[in-house]
Parts: structure tokens; sequence; C-alpha cells
């Protein structure tokens, strides 16, 4: 699928990553968060106030990886030796 609309499969299987991560951490669905709060034991309403730079940075992040392929591709091209 990722050939086909001309996108590096590795930058691509990068970029549904970084997707999934945001969707499991932004409120009110965000399973991860929940489980992170029960788990260190934080009130839900003291880690949604918090959460939102974090956010805001991840989504930067994936853009700039869907955007500029060579953030995701030059480790893995150096490792195979392209």
């Amino acid at each position: 699928m990722s050939i086909a609309i001309g996108m590096d499969p590795i930058q691509f299987a990068m970029v549904i990553i970084l997707c999934i991560v945001a969707g499991g951490i932004t409120p009110p669905v965000g399973i991860i968060l929940y489980i992170c709060c029960q788990v260190g034991g934080v009130p839900f309403r003291h880690v949604t106030g918090m959460i939102w730079w974090f956010v805001i940075a991840l989504l930067a992040v994936t853009l700039a990886c869907a955007f500029i392929p060579a953030l995701t591709t030059a480790l893995p091209n150096a490792m195979i030796g392209k």
C-alpha cells in the first residue's frame, strides 16, 4: 500500500506507529493514558492538563516523519548499506 502511494515502507510504518501512540494517549479514549494513571496512582484529571504539550510535540514529530523521509530511512539505509 505504501509503495503504491510512493512512500517508503519504513517511513509509512513509523508514521502509522506514531499515529497509534498519539491516539493512545489523547483523552477521552486514550487507553495508554488510563493505564499509566492507574499504575502510577495519579488522578486522571492531573495528567490530562499536562499531556497536551507532549501531544503537540508528538504530532510535530509525526508530521516531520511524514514529510521528511530522511528522518525515518537514514539509519536503516546506513545499516543495510544503501
